[in-house]
């Protein structure tokens, strides 16, 4: 598959896949990963990722510019590639356990207290 970025032509192939879900599919070649929409009608605009291009935190993972196809009809973006990320679900996730052991020691405590009485 070819996409053109300002950079110029990438060719990314199977050896480059890396996801698909419900808008499209991931490659990811030299660092750099590429959201490619399979119906480019519900791509972000064009607008927005620029306006997103402009977060400098390097802590979050922003669109760096738009993808076009051969006829240069925009078909996605590219960004930074992270190998091994935390999903934030799962921070979440680790969160609520160590909020459910912390409610789970202190309802003990006051339960063993209450037998006291």
């Amino acid at each position: 598959m070819k996409i053109w970025t300002k950079q110029g032509e990438i060719n990314l192939s199977k050896n480059h896949f890396v996801a698909s879900g419900g808008e499209g599919h991931v490659f990811a070649k030299d660092g750099v990963a590429y959201k490619i929409y399979t119906d480019p009608s519900k791509m972000i605009p064009s607008g927005k990722i620029q306006e997103l291009s402009a977060i400098s935190d390097p802590n979050v993972i922003r669109p760096l510019e738009v993808i076009v196809d051969q006829k240069k009809h925009p078909v996605g973006y590219s960004t930074r590639f992270i190998r091994t990320p935390t999903p934030y679900a799962s921070c979440l996730q680790r969160r609520s356990e160590i909020e459910r052991a912390s409610i789970t020691a202190r309802c003990s405590s006051w339960f063993n207290a209450s037998k006291k009485w």
